[in-house]
């Protein structure tokens, strides 16, 4: 029986260019650093033989989220001309108490994004790119 989401994962490629980003600008904690994988399951999952990952869990309000690297093979960056309208394009939603300030508290600190906030029925919304293009959304339901 599935009792629910454990976390959510993103595949990067260089833990220390996104970590202070999630970490300092969006507010997540590591939660377990599992360092390098390297093992006959890794190569499974991965499809290749010989794959080598790192691994770190991000937390924030209970939630988990994973990054991994890929170091063998080595990933492929997002292109910079990404766009959201694309089958398997995929992103992580934040949730927020008040979209206008934390917008303007991102965008103190630099960060790209895609739009300033939306509204449309029941909620704000925004988007942003990490520092390696992959797409973040903020949203605060309005009921």
């Amino acid at each position: 029986m599935i009792t629910g989401i454990h976390h959510t994962g993103l595949i990067v490629n260089d833990l220390n260019k996104l970590l202070p980003f999630y970490c300092d600008v969006l507010g997540m904690e590591v939660a377990v650093d599992l360092g390098l994988q390297d093992g006959p399951e890794v190569s499974l999952v991965m499809g290749v033989p010989g794959s080598k990952i790192k691994i770190v869990m991000l937390q924030m309000a209970g939630q988990i989220f994973e990054l991994i690297q890929l170091l063998n093979p080595a990933g492929k960056p997002m292109p910079d001309d990404a766009k959201f309208a694309q089958v398997g394009h995929s992103h992580v939603a934040f949730r927020v108490k008040d979209i206008d300030e934390v917008y303007a508290s991102l965008k103190q600190k630099g960060v790209q994004f895609v739009c300033p906030p939306q509204v449309i029925p029941e909620l704000k919304f925004f988007y942003l790119r990490d520092p390696e293009g992959n797409w973040i959304e903020m949203i605060q339901p309005l009921i």
